[in-house]
């Protein structure tokens, strides 16, 4: 009996022991080494339809007349390759990023009529520094020993290795969490957007960086994105823990105030006078899926791939005046279609 009872206390003492061994799992975490590159190819692409087209303009419906003529996809891409180097990075954050811009370029159109977006490689070949300021909480954006149009930097983000997609600490495979809908802007828009164009070009993209910005956090925080640990990939001598994530929700913006703007920046370019009140809103749906391949021994981002569907649902009521001249306008448009990310990595220069 008393050999039975020390048996039990000796598999009691041992138990927190092999609970602590056998539990261990992947740590992916990012943690870059100080002073290394990598190159980056993001490639996206997204296809729309209009499903359904109705505008009345005085009374009169032009929305037939319109829906024969917009049978064809409306197709937007774009393509980012950048060398990073991570000048200095500490507690699972960039502390000090140089990002060269090797390549922009975007078109958008029709299947059969595509333009390049004008502006979109501003930023071709130069070096911007993003520079964790702990008193402000926030990085400083400047061009690295050039100089350039700061307005050109506001959209760029220094996060490029969808780091909100990451767990907490270890994972074993199978394991979910979920990531926070307020980053998931993020799976979208890596790094953020160049802009660039013309003068105007530039006021109009501005206008849509401040009353927007906003908007879209608080459109996607209410989305559902659930990430799941499928264990170690093994490909060639490198193995890569994978993140595969799936992701719904629906969000509405509002358009209204942003259109106002447009029409008076409009009208100060055309120097006449417009009086307009618009009342327009945007409702957003995506449903979506994804996989991350993480490279632990680097500490950075090895691929991302990542596909959904989405539809857009847009209507507009206005009456617009123009010197004198007065104008009833309503409209709603139904867009449905698909939109697929990549990004591959490579060893920098």
């Amino acid at each position: 009996m008393i050999r039975q009872r020390t048996k039990y206390a000796a598999s009691a003492l041992a138990l927190p022991l092999l609970v602590a061994f056998g539990a261990r799992g992947e740590k992916l975490a990012f943690a870059p080494a100080d002073g290394s590159t990598l190159d980056r190819e993001l490639s996206m692409e997204v296809s729309l339809y209009v499903e359904d087209l109705s505008m009345i303009v005085d009374g009169q419906d032009m929305g037939g007349m319109m829906m024969g003529e917009l049978d064809e996809a409306l197709t937007m891409s774009a393509v980012i390759k950048v060398t990073d180097e991570f000048v200095k990075t500490a507690g699972g954050k960039h502390v000090e990023l140089l990002r060269t811009y090797n390549e922009l370029s975007a078109e958008g159109g029709t299947e059969s009529d595509r333009e390049a977006a004008d502006g979109f490689d501003a930023l071709e070949d130069s070096t911007i520094q993003f520079k964790w300021d702990e008193e402000e909480g926030v990085y400083k954006k400047s061009y690295h020993e050039s100089e350039g149009d700061e307005d050109l930097l506001e959209n760029l983000e220094v996060d490029m290795d969808f780091t909100a997609l990451l767990p907490d600490g270890e994972v074993s495979e199978g394991d979910t969490w979920e990531m926070d809908g307020s980053e998931a802007l993020s799976l979208f828009a890596p790094g953020g957007f160049p802009q660039g164009g013309g003068e105007q070009d530039d006021e109009v993209m501005e206008l849509v960086s401040q009353e927007l910005e906003s908007q879209f956090d608080e459109a996607f925080e209410d989305f559902t994105i659930e990430c799941t640990y499928k264990g170690l990939r093994e490909d060639g001598d490198a193995s890569f823990g994978e993140i595969a994530f799936e992701f719904e929700g629906e969000g509405a913006i509002d358009l209204s105030e942003l259109l106002m703007s447009m029409i008076d920046l409009q009208a100060e370019g055309a120097e006449v006078e417009i009086d307009a009140d618009i009342t327009a809103g945007l409702d957003l749906s995506f449903k979506g899926t994804g996989t991350l391949l993480w490279d632990p021994a680097t500490g950075h981002l090895h691929s991302y791939e990542m596909s959904c569907e989405m539809t857009l649902l847009a209507d507009v009521d206005a009456s617009i005046d123009v010197m004198g001249q007065s104008q009833q306008f309503e409209a709603s448009a139904e867009l449905s279609g698909t939109g697929a990310w990549t990004m591959t990595t490579g060893s920098g220069e």
